[in-house]
């Protein structure tokens, strides 16, 4: 460090308000990591932009487009096909997973938001 240098006079952050000791670039380590995330110390980020296919209201994830239009142009996809769900496996083939891989029914149950009682009846069931 040099002499004369704001590190070497005062070891406080330099943002207004915040007595911690600088961690670097004159910063405390709260500030420095906001630095160098936001490209501002106080960690104000900008708002993310829309994606830029038309009707499509999301945010954007790379490169202008949302991340299901970024994949889509990134493999040479139809852009403009309609939008596929996901199929999820129905709750009661999910609880019994859940128990053969060792869960307890306590722990099902806090999950799922149901009672034990109602787990093993669930489980029971599948299971024949």
């Amino acid at each position: 460090m040099r002499k004369g240098s704001k590190k070497y006079d005062d070891p406080i952050c330099v943002v207004e308000g915040c007595e911690k000791t600088y961690y670097a670039r004159c910063y405390c380590r709260n500030h420095y990591s906001n630095f160098l995330r936001c490209g501002d110390p106080l960690g104000t980020r900008k708002p993310r932009a829309k994606c830029k296919h038309p009707n499509c209201d999301r945010l954007s994830h790379s490169k202008g487009y949302c991340a299901l239009h970024y994949a889509r142009n990134l493999y040479g996809k139809d852009m403009d096909a309609p939008l596929k769900r996901n199929k999820h496996i129905d709750r009661d083939k999910a609880i019994v997973l859940m128990y053969e891989h060792r869960y307890t029914l306590q722990s099902i149950g806090d999950i799922l938001g149901i009672t034990r009682e109602r787990v093993r009846q669930i489980v029971k069931r599948e299971r024949k």
